[in-house]
Formats: C-alpha cells, structure tokens, sequence
C-alpha cells in the first residue's frame, strides 16, 4: 500500500494497534460492568456524564496544546497520564472503590485530547491526495484492533483475576506509547508563542468565524439530527424488529466488519470525489436508508448494514478541515469540531425519546425528513466557494 512509504503513518499504525487492542474492551464494555458493579446505575451514570462533558470540552483544549506544544508531545502526554488512569484502575476496580470512577473518565478524556493531534499529525504526514485514505486507515485498525481486543479480553476474563486483566491493559498500552516516540514531530512551533490554551481557543474561534463558519453550521445541524434517533437504534431492532439479544449481537459483528470494508473504500472515495461532495453523497444515502430501517426485516437489517458501510464517508469532514486550515490552527479546528458535536448531539436524544413515545418509526422518519437541510447547508457552501473562486 502506498501509504506505507510514510514513516509516520507506520508508526501511528502501530501505536494505534497497541493502544486499541489493550483498552477497547475497557472503554467499550467492562468499565461500564465493573464500576456498575461497585456503585450500581448511579455510578454508571456519573461516569457517562463525565464522558459527555469531556466530549464536549476537552477536543478543543487538546487541539490548542497540539497546535501549542506540537502533536508528538501532545500525543505522548495524553498517552502517559492514561498509563497511569490504567495503573490506578487495577487497584481500585478489584477494591470496590468508587473512587475508580475518576481515573476511567480521565481515561476516555486522555484518548479525546490526543484525538485532534492524532488527526493532524496523520495528514501533515502524506501528500494532500492521500489525506482521506490515511485518516481511514487509521480508522480501520483502530476497529480492527478493538474486534481482537474484545476477543481476546473476553476470553482471558474467565480466568484472570480482574486487576490482572486491568495490569495486562496496562503494560501493553504502556508498550504502545514507544512507536508514537519514533514518529517524526510534522508541526514547528513558532519562537514567540507561548502555552496560553484560553488565548489560542479565542485565536482559533475568530479563525473559524472567518473561514468556516458556513461548515461549523452544518457540523452541528448534523449532528444535532444524526443524535436524535442514533441510541434508539438497538431498541428498535428489539422492541420493533422482535430481534432477540443474541440475533442482534450477530447482526452487530456483521456490521463491524462491514464498517471495516466501508472504512477502506472511504478514504478511496473522499480523496477522489472531494470533501464536499462526499459529505453531500452520505447524506443522501442516509434519507432512503434511515426510512427503509422501519420497514419490516430483512430490508431493515440491509439498510443497517449499507448504513454502516456508507458512514464512513464522514472522514470527509476532517479531510475538508485540514485543507482549508492553516496548520498553526490545524489541530485546534479539528478540536473544535469533535467539541461542536458533542455539544450539538447531547439535546438530540431527549428529543428522540419524545418522538419514540409517539412512535418509534417517526424518530428515524423524522430524522430523515430534516436530513435535506445539511445538504442544502453543503450546496450553498460549496456554490459559495465556486463564486468566491470564479471572483
């Protein structure tokens, strides 16, 4: 493969292997299980309202030290303190503690501040046309990783005591944080600029409001709308579909690998067709898509399916934002996205919930009847930009 030729992106692929495989099945279940073990719903409750408000307010905060103190550093420290959230875990998980809550949020909130220093690291690392197929390389081992990891850590529960499960996490996330020390720094930090996160977060804003208000728009309105029917997803299949736990887990793991498949061919799609057009063909899809999960199965297992598959297009957004940044606000911008979801897509759910209680199939109904709306945001920007160009 090509992109093998760039130092870096071997290095971000092995790191990003290491660290997935030792903390998926963490972040993706066991947590969850183990602290509701210790404090029960409550404190599953606390812990996912600290993973919402990191959603929210820490991808910006790490994009300003990214675009600050560089994107290796910013990487390696946010790697380092979630060695620590793991060694802290592993004596206060098997002690019933719930105390344990505070290392596994700042766990989730280490991998979301190296998120935008990740992305920009990858795409000031290859040529412009190839940007879209890093960033879904990248995605699909990271995937690829989690399915082993859940595999693997699944089985060695059976008979590894819990701390020795939570230590094992721990030496090999440790092991991952030594490719990302190999990988070479791609951002120059300016002589007269200082660590200031406030001072860079007001710089990047007033950027944002000059060059990507118009995007910023539709990131939100998209993700306002993407969250409204999104957790009712599995419901639905149960309650609706009449699919039982098992038959949905199956139709789970088939998606997964279809998300792996969609991953490849997305960066493919992205380079070629272009940030704008892409983002415009997903959305389209997803009109007829989210309509035809209400009909009866099978259509609605394939709808899912193709869903997940197309979805992946959405690496076009950060694909977009890196090409019209400048690279000293890079990081920042991508922080700044990922905080402008989280923000938009916390109202969304209780507004689903609202529609589910008058009927189910309207939540995703009505989430494709508004979905047109991002589009036309997306064709006025792009008609906007054809005119500047011709100007």
């Amino acid at each position: 493969m090509i992109l093998m030729k760039y130092r870096n992106i071997k290095f971000l692929l092995v790191a990003l292997f290491i660290e997935s495989f030792a903390v998926a099945y963490l972040v993706g279940y066991y947590l969850n299980i183990a602290l509701y073990d210790i404090g029960g719903a409550e404190l599953v409750g606390l812990y996912s309202m600290l993973n919402g408000i990191s959603l929210s307010l820490v991808p910006i905060i790490g994009g300003t030290f990214s675009d600050s103190l560089g994107r290796r550093r910013t990487i390696v420290l946010s790697m380092t303190v979630g060695a620590f959230c793991l060694l802290a875990l592993s004596a206060l998980v098997p002690s019933r503690s719930a105390s344990a809550v505070l290392p596994a949020a700042l766990l989730n909130a280490m991998f979301i501040f190296a998120s935008p220093a990740i992305n920009a690291l990858a795409s000031e690392s290859v040529s412009e046309e190839y940007i879209g197929r890093a960033f879904s390389l990248l995605f699909f081992v990271d995937q690829f990783a989690s399915i082993i990891s859940y595999l693997t850590f699944g089985i060695a529960s059976a008979f590894l005591e819990e701390y020795k499960l939570f230590i094992a996490s721990t030496i090999a996330f440790s092991i991952s944080i030594a490719p990302y020390l190999c990988v070479q720094e791609t951002f120059v930090r300016r002589s007269q600029l200082r660590l200031n996160p406030l001072s860079g977060i007001f710089e990047g804003i007033r950027f944002a409001k000059q060059r990507l208000k118009l995007f910023l728009v539709y990131i939100a309105l998209d993700s306002f709308l993407s969250s409204i029917a999104a957790p009712f997803v599995a419901v639905f299949l149960r309650d609706v579909h009449n699919l039982t736990v098992p038959e949905i887990s199956k139709l789970y793991s088939l998606i997964g690998f279809l998300t792996l498949a969609g991953a490849l061919v997305a960066g493919l799609v992205v380079d070629r067709c272009g940030s704008l057009v892409s983002l415009i063909i997903n959305d389209s899809l997803s009109i007829p898509l989210l309509i035809l999960f209400t009909f009866p199965m099978p259509v609605a297992a394939v709808s899912l399916a193709i869903s997940a598959f197309i979805e992946q297009l959405r690496v076009a957004s950060d694909r977009f934002i890196v090409e019209k940044t400048e690279q000293r606000h890079r990081a920042l911008m991508l922080g700044l996205k990922r905080t402008l979801m989280g923000l938009c897509g916390m109202p969304g759910p209780l507004i689903g919930a609202l529609i589910w209680r008058y009927s189910p199939s309207m939540t995703f109904i009505t989430t494709a009847s508004t979905m047109p709306l991002c589009i036309t945001v997306l064709l006025i920007y792009r008609f906007t930009q054809m005119g500047n160009e011709q100007g």
